[in-house]
């Protein structure tokens, strides 16, 4: 049994296969069993908007169609205070370019970067942070 230790788990991304390696790896890690899943940032959005039970953790992909994450981040930042203090938001893609990095740098409140895919080392080092 894993020692770490995460309460509700969001995951949004495009790709079903790594929501799906997401959600085996928090499982055999046993970090969390408080999973939601969206393949679309604007259903997360909306879930976030009209959702009591907010995530303590967000895993945001950048690259997605139609509301990329960057675009979940502008309007993420538009919401209450009660949701951006309660929802850590950790991005999580498969690489990053300067330019990319530059552009999040606006955001300060993000909690971590990940590169894909999710593994223990990576969940530990975002748990140790927050």
């Amino acid at each position: 049994m894993s020692t770490l230790e995460l309460g509700s788990v969001m995951l949004v991304d495009d790709s079903r296969v790594d929501n799906f390696i997401n959600c085996k790896i928090l499982e055999l890690n046993a970090v969390t069993s408080n999973v939601s899943v969206f393949d679309e940032a604007a259903k997360a959005l909306d879930f976030l908007k009209s959702n009591l039970n907010l995530p303590d953790l967000i895993f945001l992909d950048i690259y997605m169609p139609s509301m990329t994450g960057f675009d979940f981040l502008e309007e993420f930042e538009s919401l209450s205070l009660q949701i951006k203090e309660k929802c850590k938001v950790v991005l999580l893609s498969s690489g990053f370019d300067n330019l990319e990095l530059q552009k999040l740098r606006k955001f300060n409140w993000i909690s971590g970067i990940i590169v894909k895919p999710l593994t223990y080392e990576s969940l530990e080092g975002i748990i140790s942070i927050n």
